[in-house]
């Protein structure tokens, strides 16, 4: 054995490894190596009970409990986008339909929940993929990110409004019409049982608008949106248009 504990021998079917002996506790781990374990803990938080500590800054595989490691960050994908580790169907990536532009595919609306933009459900159980870009510090004067937008502000504004509070974040063409489409799929996924009156009327106002609008791409989520709402009354019984009539013939 290595006398110094830099490394020890484990079956290959372990299928579950600590590839790090770093002696520097915390970020400053991540200096010399971008991907030290800086022994955050977050491992353990996700990892089955006794499965997992963390020792002299690294984390610890108790492999006595091997058999209880789980593929977190893969079960952790609402779509099912991460096939196999490090593998990512970016059809059923999250992250990626809310950023391309096109029509978001019924299958994966209602599991975008609340999401305007991004996912990152898999980061947040796989702590070291958060490491690997480079940081950057913001410039100064910008506004730090929100964690929250409201919605119908949002689709009620201009589209110079829109890409305002949009800022500096990646859109497709910096067309407005995308923010405005995962909106309504936003608007969407609300319960309508966890709205008040006034809320209820203002969202109605908003579909009543969207599913008349003039981009076609709008109107078929809007439509999607008012379905799933109850908004029956809303939906128009046809469309010029190809892809809203097909999002009519699905309702």
């Amino acid at each position: 054995a290595c006398p110094k504990g830099l490394f020890e021998l484990r079956p290959v079917n372990a299928g579950l490894l600590v590839q790090c002996k770093n002696l520097v506790n915390g970020d400053a781990a991540l200096a010399p190596c971008r991907v030290a374990c800086t022994a955050c803990g977050k491992c353990v938080q996700d990892a089955a009970e006794g499965l997992i500590s963390v020792a002299s800054g690294v984390a610890v595989l108790n492999y006595d409990r091997i058999a209880l490691a789980e593929p977190r960050a893969i079960e952790r994908c609402p779509t099912g986008a991460i096939v196999a580790p490090g593998v990512i169907d970016g059809a059923r990536c999250i992250a990626w339909v809310l950023q391309k532009p096109g029509i978001v595919p019924r299958s994966m609306r209602a599991a975008i929940g609340d999401r305007l933009y991004g996912c990152d459900d898999c980061q947040e159980v796989c702590p070291p993929a958060v490491r690997f870009g480079p940081k950057h510090p913001a410039p100064s004067g910008v506004e730090p990110p929100r964690a929250w937008v409201a919605v119908l502000d949002l689709l009620a504004g201009s589209d110079a409004e829109v890409l305002e509070a949009w800022g500096r974040w990646y859109l497709a063409d910096r067309d407005p019409r995308w923010v405005r489409r995962n909106a309504l799929v936003v608007l969407g996924n609300v319960d309508p049982d966890s709205v008040d009156a006034d809320a209820g009327v203002r969202i109605a106002a908003v579909l009543a608008d969207y599913v008349a609008h003039r981009d076609p791409v709008l109107r078929a989520h809007a439509v999607w949106a008012a379905q799933r709402l109850g908004l029956h009354h809303l939906v128009p019984r046809t469309d010029p248009h190809p892809e809203v009539r097909a999002e009519l013939e699905a309702t």
